[in-house]
């Protein structure tokens, strides 16, 4: 490694992210301090999705009893291909000058690749591992992530629009007593958001016991399915919450939360479409807790995570052709070529000229109002390993990688809120 200062791979943006059925570009670098003999550079791209846990398990009796370590596994393969992007041909090793030597790559992402995710017990992944092959297959490789996603626009989506409703009822006891119900009900007028939007909470508590209510918590949950052979497994996160203890309350038997906003964090798509051994859901749940000793009451609703907003999200600002944009392409796909494949994508929401610098558009009336952006931000579930199995036990690692994932600045998406700060892939 003296002579190799650096090896690595690099995309065109620098965000790494593909969209599915585009092209990802980018070029392997290697940086010299001397003369080097390379015999050949080739290029191994990947795209799988994984399942694997383990559950231990008794078996016999007595004297004879084992715990037994059963291993459930599930897998796709969306492609792996290799390309040769040097060659000297033959049996010789042609020599490399000393400096930075770079060598461009294009490879076309299928158009059916789900969206990448990194899951606990599974996971959707894309990589490009390339290795320098010398005299009698002696070799060095490097690996790199990339994120790939499959488009989900919620305008799409006809359910993404439905109004939806939820409650759930108790009664509390205490000994002998039993003191009237507490239902709740939950209420959004439409169930399509994506990363970086605000969940409006809208709640009633209709409270007919001895009680009061001490608070209420809403959270947005990501429930992740794995599908082994013969077995399914449940993950659940908590990956937002806000806690109201100062509510609207119209008398002593009716409370209301309304005004505040859960945002939705950094996470992938409802549903990973073309993947059929990982599924995603998301739930809105109300958990309202009464003072002292009792059960909560839990109120649930799933809502749609996408990655381009439902319209209406905010007022549509004016569009200038003449301004370029300001939100990042995907890897390999010059911008012009790419919005004009793209007409719709919010990439075309622009302020006009004369607000480049500001960040607002003016309306008729000459209001002003805030755009959203949309940019590629880090996944809220953390980074993992890429060199996590045998299969690389040639380079050295850790290689860390977080998927990225679209991420709107929405206008109304200002709210107070806490979201985990832990890696929850542990």
């Amino acid at each position: 490694m003296a002579k190799l200062k650096s090896f690595y791979i690099t995309f065109a943006n620098t965000n790494g992210v593909c969209y599915s059925g585009k092209e990802l570009e980018g070029a392997v670098v290697l940086d010299l301090t001397t003369k080097y003999k390379v015999k050949e550079l080739r290029l191994r791209f990947r795209g799988y999705a994984l399942v694997h846990w383990t559950e231990h398990h008794s078996s016999g009796q007595g004297k004879s009893k084992r715990t037994v370590t059963k291993h459930y596994t599930g897998e796709e393969l969306y492609f792996d291909h290799t390309v040769i992007l040097f060659a000297s041909g033959g049996d010789f090793c042609e020599t490399l000058t000393a400096g930075e030597h770079k060598y461009p790559f294009e490879f076309q992402v299928p158009s059916t690749c789900p969206t990448s995710h990194e899951g606990t017990w599974g996971r959707v992944r894309y990589e490009a591992v390339a290795t320098v092959e010398k005299m009698f297959g002696v070799g060095l490789s490097t690996i790199c992530g990339f994120t790939v996603i499959s488009p989900f626009d919620l305008n799409e989506d006809p359910r993404a629009r439905e109004s939806i409703t939820a409650e759930n009822e108790m009664s509390l006891c205490c000994l002998c007593c039993k003191s009237g119900p507490i239902s709740a009900s939950l209420f959004l007028d439409s169930v399509g958001f994506v990363p970086g939007e605000g969940i409006p909470i809208r709640a009633e508590i209709a409270n007919h016991s001895n009680r009061k209510i001490a608070d209420m918590t809403a959270s947005l949950q990501m429930i992740v399915k794995y599908y082994a052979v013969k077995k399914v497994r449940t993950h659940t996160n908590i990956i937002a919450s806000i806690t109201k203890n100062d509510f609207v309350s119209e008398n002593s038997k009716l409370v209301k939360w309304s005004g505040d906003k859960l945002v939705v964090p950094v996470v992938p798509p409802s549903f990973v479409a073309g993947c059929h051994i990982i599924d995603i859901s998301y739930v809105l749940e109300l958990i309202v807790n009464p003072a002292g000793p009792s059960f909560n009451l839990p109120v649930k609703m799933e809502v749609i995570i996408g990655t381009k907003p439902l319209k209406g999200a905010w007022e549509t600002p004016v569009i200038s052709k003449n301004m370029p944009s300001r939100v990042p392409d995907p890897i390999g796909i010059e911008e012009d070529k790419y919005l004009e494949k793209n007409e719709t994508l919010p990439s075309r929401m622009h302020a006009t000229t004369d607000n480049v610098n500001t960040g607002k558009s003016t309306d008729s009336n000459g209001t002003a109002n805030i755009e959203p952006t949309m940019t590629y931000v880090d996944c809220i579930l953390g980074s993992v390993d890429l060199v996590d199995n045998d299969e690389f036990e040639d380079i050295p690692g850790p290689v860390n990688f977080t998927p990225k994932y679209t991420y709107y600045s929405l206008r109304d998406s200002q709210s107070s809120y806490s979201s985990p700060a832990k890696n929850w892939l542990t």
